[in-house]
Formats: C-alpha cells, structure tokens, sequence
C-alpha cells in the first residue's frame, strides 16, 4: 500500500495498532470516531466496527463510506438475536456490540457477502457456558 490510514476512537489500541509491521510506504494514525473521519479512499476496510455503533449510525456511515470508497470491505460477526457482546474491557466502552447486522442487510445495500459459520465463541455473562457464532465478509465496489 502506498498509504494506511488507522482510525480508533481509544487511544491505547491506536497506540498498539502502531507498534504492528506495515508494509505502506506511510502510515498515518487518527485518534477520532469513526463516524467523523472524511475524506477520500481507495479502500476502506473495517474489521469489527460496525456493530459498536448504533444502527441508525452504522447505516449512516455506511451511505458515508459510499461517498469516500472506490471499495468496501467489512467484516462483522453475525450474533444471534438473544446475544450481544458486553463490554469487555471497563476502560474502553467502545468495545460494547450495540447493534446486530445480518447479511440481507447488506446485500440490499449491494454487497457481495460471504458468510463464516461458527468463527466466534463467546462466554454467555454470568455463565460458565459459550456460544458459538458465525462472521460475515462483504465488499462493495463502488
């Protein structure tokens, strides 16, 4: 890649994030909320993002990224309805699920989806028991 940009909206994973080996010739690290970032992109690819916001504003930042994208690739888990990841880490709220996506949702929106069966294993709060779920790939070329 000619150049990365990273956005986090907690500062000790942008910090992380740049300790990682890139092979981008530069990189650039934006300490912000997704929802704010603009500009204009090649690729934009998000990893685990989309279900941490509401889906009013994951929708929203999706009809974005399709003003700033020439491609976009997500991947996101596919929770049952019954489940939503908590908050794992107490000084970091960004990390709570807060919205569950499934893949007509993205296929209406013109994505080319992939889907992973049973690829998350999370433990059920207040249990000693797991449950295991699928991902979803998809990518959209604009």
């Amino acid at each position: 890649f000619k150049k990365i940009t990273c956005v986090d909206g907690y500062a000790k994973d942008l910090k992380e994030a740049q300790t990682k080996k890139s092979f981008a010739q530069e990189r650039e690290f934006i300490l912000e909320d997704v929802r704010n970032i603009n500009g204009q992109y090649d690729v934009v690819f998000m990893f685990d993002v989309i279900e941490h916001l509401t889906k009013e504003d994951g929708l929203k930042l999706l009809d974005k990224l399709d003003t700033m994208a020439k491609k976009i690739v997500l991947f996101l888990p596919l929770e049952p309805d019954d489940f939503a990841r908590k908050n794992p880490d107490i000084h970091n709220h960004l990390q709570e699920h807060i919205s569950q996506w499934k893949e007509h949702e993205l296929l209406s929106r013109g994505y080319k989806t992939e889907v992973l069966s049973d690829i998350h294993s999370e433990r059920i709060e207040g249990t000693d028991k797991y449950i295991t779920f699928g991902a979803l790939w998809a990518v959209k070329n604009i």
